[in-house]
């Protein structure tokens, strides 16, 4: 299991949970996240905080993962960023509309390295993942040394696409998610068929996949 952790963007998210402050809702996820990792690996746990304080509290079953399911804390933002490398296990970013080319990942990348050394720590022990909202499979041939920029990121032929995730590999991703739900792009509507969808994923598998 993989747990996630996102401060989110939309204010009437935070008070529909009834969060005392939309501004601080950061340093909330922070402090949960902290708390997770209490309540996980103590046999009785205590938490003083500034947004929660308990103490004696028992969870068990604990969780088969040691020391405890793998942190993985979402967004582009520096303070994001700042709070991957402070109490994440990794890092989630998405595709649309923060990180639309290899270039932005790369240079976010170096800052998440940047702010792992300011905390003590190395970014190559953070798994680091990446979600794919929207990638297609074009025809016609590639050529990696001239065809850079005539198609978006993780879009155009298979090799392109696979040139794609062997840069991100290069980087420090860990794993990618790719979306099958039958759309190519950000702007298209998810195609609501199965139909659609086990397509999209023979294609993955046959143009794709079969490159590794």
């Amino acid at each position: 299991m993989i747990v996630g952790a996102g401060a989110g963007w939309m204010k009437e998210e935070s008070d529909v949970l009834g969060s005392t402050s939309f501004e601080d809702r950061g340093k909330v996820v922070e402090e949960y996240v902290n708390i997770f990792k209490e309540v996980w690996t103590a046999e009785l746990a205590s938490f003083n905080g500034n947004y929660t304080s308990f103490s004696g509290i028992k969870l068990s079953p604990k969780p088969s993962q040691t020391p405890h399911p793998p942190i993985l804390v979402g967004g582009e933002s520096n303070a994001a960023l700042k709070r991957a490398a402070k109490v994440g296990d990794g890092w989630y970013p998405e595709q649309f509309p923060r990180v639309d080319n290899i270039d932005m990942l790369t240079d976010i990348i170096n800052r998440l390295d940047t702010y792992c050394k300011e905390n003590g720590r190395n970014v190559k022990d953070l798994q680091i993942g990446f979600n794919a909202r929207t990638w297609s499979v074009s025809s016609g041939n590639y050529d990696s040394s001239s065809a850079i920029g005539d198609y978006g990121f993780l879009e155009g032929t298979s090799d392109k696409i696979v040139d794609d995730i062997r840069q991100c590999e290069s980087l420090g991703v860990n794993f990618i998610s790719f979306n099958f739900q039958g759309h190519s792009s950000f702007q298209d509507p998810i195609s609501p068929t199965l139909e659609d969808t086990l397509s999209r994923m023979n294609l993955f598998s046959e143009k794709i996949m079969s490159q590794f």
